[in-house]
């Protein structure tokens, strides 16, 4: 009997269509120097692709890693404009975000792109790593999660930036008293 179950759910599965899932990246705020705090946006568009009419966004929940935490530091998150913050809830670096509307995010309640949440992070030295976020669709806290399906939509998405080693400001008058001792010079030899 467990088996035949199985197998009808897999068979019922497989005749499904299949999910659109939303297309999710990731948006670097510039400048990013040694020593700044930096921002990174989680922006989703085609969200209601394949979706019924009125299905409504509930909520979205996901992991976030860094590829060399010497280079970048994760400080926090703010849930973007239409969701309430329930990362407090969870052990970081898990964003959870729920929708502030107790209707849900629906397709006319905003433009795309629509903002997931912003990722707050420090460059810590001079380098390029990867930032990145995903979901473990196992856990029912995480994925993009709409009201009329069973399952969780997935969220992935990756960016690369590139941290800028910009001179301190003593460097930068060190090396304006220098050009202003070489002009006096030359004006002394010219003369």
């Amino acid at each position: 009997m467990k088996k035949t179950l199985s197998l009808f759910a897999f068979a019922l599965a497989a005749v499904m269509p299949q999910a659109h899932a939303a297309n999710l990246s990731l948006n670097v705020i510039p400048p990013i120097t040694v020593g700044s705090a930096f921002d990174v946006q989680v922006l989703a568009t085609n969200v209601f692709a394949g979706k019924p009419a009125d299905d409504v966004i509930v909520g979205y929940g996901f992991s976030v890693a860094v590829g060399d935490t010497a280079v970048f530091q994760y400080l926090g998150e703010n849930s973007g404009p239409l969701f309430d913050d329930q990362s407090g809830f969870f052990t970081p670096p898990l964003v959870v975000g729920t929708a502030t509307s107790p209707a849900g995010v629906g397709p006319g309640d905003f433009s795309e792109p629509l903002v997931l949440a912003t990722l707050h992070f420090k460059a810590l030295t001079s380098g390029t790593t990867s930032i990145s976020i995903s979901a473990d669709l196992t856990d029912l806290s995480q994925g993009l999660v709409f009201l009329d399906e069973v399952t969780a939509d997935p969220i992935s998405a990756r960016v690369i930036p590139t941290v800028s080693t910009v001179p301190e400001p003593g460097t930068l008058a060190l090396c304006g008293l220098a050009l202003v001792g070489v002009s006096l010079f030359r004006r002394r030899v010219v003369s």
